[in-house]
């Protein structure tokens, strides 16, 4: 029937296969036998201890420890510095501030948030500041993880077509 377009009062029941299933039992590996067709109520139930085994298993191998967890920064939003405006992208912080705060000093959200971010400095005018430093997204020129040296290394190798 793949592919083709039926209406369900058209499908005709496999009465030997059901047979097959409802009558069909598995010997799991928690030593219950079961019928076949209670096998995923079995399992989702909680009572398998075979298959609570294996799923503390499989989290043990997938869970992180929290001292592995890298603590990572939000360089995607940010709120104003100068009212109680949050969670805009780069652009809107732009226009926000354009409207609402023009020609005030304030420190730059977007500034502290990089490596080479300084938590006390104050740009005299912060949406003149967001217009000449931060007309793009950061983080699509520019890899945080990756040091002053080899951004500029980058930087040479792809004027110089080599990447």
């Amino acid at each position: 029937m793949c592919r083709i377009e039926y209406k369900e009062d058209q499908v005709v029941p496999d009465k030997d296969l059901l047979s097959a299933i409802s009558s069909a039992v598995y010997k799991c590996q928690c030593s219950k036998t079961i019928p076949l067709a209670d096998y995923n109520t079995h399992l989702e139930s909680g009572q398998c201890t075979a298959h609570k085994a294996a799923l503390q298993q499989a989290i043990k191998k997938v869970a992180v420890k929290p001292e592995e967890v890298k603590k990572t920064v939000n360089r995607s939003t940010f709120a104003c510095p100068m009212c109680s405006e949050k969670n805009m992208e780069r652009k809107g912080l732009l226009e926000h501030v354009r409207k609402k705060h023009k020609g005030k000093p304030a420190v730059c959200p977007i500034c502290v948030v990089q490596a080479y971010g300084d938590p006390n400095y104050v740009s005299q005018n912060l949406s003149s500041h967001l217009d000449l430093r931060h007309k793009f997204d950061l983080d699509t020129v520019a890899q945080n993880d990756e040091g002053d040296d080899e951004q500029l290394n980058e930087a040479i190798m792809r004027s110089l077509g080599f990447k």
